[in-house]
Formats: C-alpha cells, sequence, structure tokens
C-alpha cells in the first residue's frame, strides 16, 4: 500500500514558525511606519520604499492578469503540421539529401 496517495489538503498548512517570522517582520514593518507618521526622515523613506515596492508589485500582478485574460480569449489550437511544410522543394539538383563538403 505504499503507493496510495495522501489527499491533498483544501487549506495550505503553515506552520507556527513560520506565522511566528511573518508576525514579527510585520511589526517591524509597522513600527517603522509608525515612527514615519511621527515625523523620522529615515523611516519615512522606508516606508515609501515599502509603499513603492508593494504599489509596483500589484500593478505588476494586475497587468499579468489583464494580459492572461486576453490570452485565453483569443486562444486558438495551431493547425496540426509545421507550416514549412505547405509548398515542398520543385527541383531536387537545387537542394541534394546530402550535404556537400568542400575540402
Amino acid at each position: 500500500m505504499a503507493d496510495r496517495e495522501e489527499p491533498q489538503p483544501l487549506i495550505p498548512q503553515y506552520s507556527i514558525r513560520w506565522l511566528l517570522a511573518v508576525t514579527a517582520c510585520c511589526a517591524v514593518l509597522f513600527s517603522i511606519m509608525g515612527l514615519a507618521v511621527r515625523g523620522s526622515q529615515w523611516a519615512m523613506a522606508v516606508s515609501i520604499g515599502a509603499g513603492a515596492l508593494v504599489l509596483m508589485m500589484t500593478v505588476y500582478a494586475m497587468l499579468f492578469g489583464l494580459v492572461w485574460a486576453f490570452s485565453l480569449i483569443g486562444h486558438r489550437e495551431p493547425a496540426a503540421g509545421s507550416p514549412f511544410a505547405a509548398s515542398p522543394p520543385a527541383d531536387d539538383r537545387d537542394h541534394p539529401s546530402e550535404p556537400v563538403i568542400l575540402e
């Protein structure tokens, strides 16, 4: 019974260690944003940089989704066969079957 596959969970499972790391990173980020609101120059720069990064990733995801949606609308299956096989060469003398080796 070693070949039997385990069923896939409906909800992804996250470890407590991963959740604590995400919580700690968010705490540091929001602490820096709090300092930015209080007027710290370096904290403002870091907050603007993080905001620009989030905005850039959001715009990229939206454009990717838009292009993906358009690709689904215009998607057609390619015709069978090679597009270059439509017209065979007219004369075999112009196209020898074996390569010509010049010495």
